[in-house]
């Protein structure tokens, strides 16, 4: 069955900054996001339903932005990213975050 998205998630990398309910100041790094979602590669293990904290920053000029979500999907990486990030994350926001919206919105889909 397809998965059927409200908003679009387009590929983009950036650091994140990830404190769980029992494993704060962990990092990751984007692989995709949305107005309503980030997929995350780290090193840390969460559980499904977890309650996450992240720090994003958007870009070197801007503050970081703090969100609240769940994590809904947890996957263990393949191959060589493995080593570095073995964990995949997928983190539905409490609420759309539009400055994270517009960060991704002029990303190079090609450039991925």
């Amino acid at each position: 069955m397809a998965e059927e998205r409200r908003s679009p998630r387009r590929p983009v990398w950036l650091p994140i900054g990830i404190d769980g309910e029992n494993r704060p100041d962990r990092i990751g790094v984007s692989r995709d996001a949305s107005l309503t979602g980030v997929l995350i590669s780290t090193g840390s293990r969460f559980e499904v339903g977890e309650t996450v904290t992240l720090r994003i920053r958007l870009t070197d000029k801007k503050k970081e932005i703090h969100v609240q979500g769940k994590v809904v999907r947890v996957d263990t990486e393949k191959g060589a990213a493995a080593q570095m990030w073995p964990y995949r994350i997928a983190v539905h926001l409490e609420k759309p975050v539009a400055a994270l919206q517009d960060a991704i919105a002029d990303v190079d889909v090609d450039n991925g």
